[in-house]
């Protein structure tokens, strides 16, 4: 399904087992990820153990998260090309993890959020910590990326929102 809001989207989670199911499957990839790492030897397992202690946690967490990305995206509805043009620009819709750069200035970045329309742009990140003043600065160094990246934004449109989302509730950054 091409958006969140549509009708199949409970289906395709329902057969992707749920939150929960996802939460674990991302965890044992994370934790794969470390099998040959000789420091990690003997720790898996207890890591193990404890994701699965908070996977409860963690599912109500991304589903916060997820509601509050998903009740601020208007009336966003991803174009017919899957949210991608032949190019790499970006259509109208949700994306998420967008990889940012400027080759000239040598700076990338990953974007948590980037939500498009015809008129607004919302660039959103998700932190789970407490709010610090680095987190809006990042967010602020997204926005420039996003301004500068001829591939995903050649025509240079500037960001009209950006937003830090933390379990706590969302916080608006001013634009530069």
């Amino acid at each position: 399904c091409g958006s969140f809001d549509n009708p199949q989207a409970i289906a395709v989670m329902r057969d992707l087992g749920g939150f929960s199911c996802i939460i674990e499957k991302c965890a044992e990839e994370i934790l794969s990820q470390f099998a040959d790492n000789p420091r990690a030897y003997g720790r898996l397992g207890d890591m193990k153990r404890y994701l699965t202690e908070k996977k409860g946690e963690i599912r109500e967490n991304v589903r916060l998260l997820l509601s509050r990305v998903l009740a601020s995206q208007h009336a966003v509805r991803r174009d017919p090309s899957g949210g991608f043009c032949e190019n790499g620009q970006l259509g109208y819709g949700v994306h998420s993890e967008v990889r940012l750069l400027n080759e000239e200035m040598r700076w990338e970045g990953i974007a948590d959020v980037i939500m498009l329309s015809p008129d607004e742009c919302e660039i959103r990140d998700i932190k789970t910590g407490i709010p610090r003043e680095e987190h809006a600065e990042q967010l602020r160094i997204y926005s420039l990326l996003w301004m500068l990246d001829t591939r995903k934004n050649p025509a240079k449109r500037s960001a009209t929102k950006l937003t830090v989302s933390y379990i706590q509730g969302d916080v608006d950054v001013p634009l530069l």
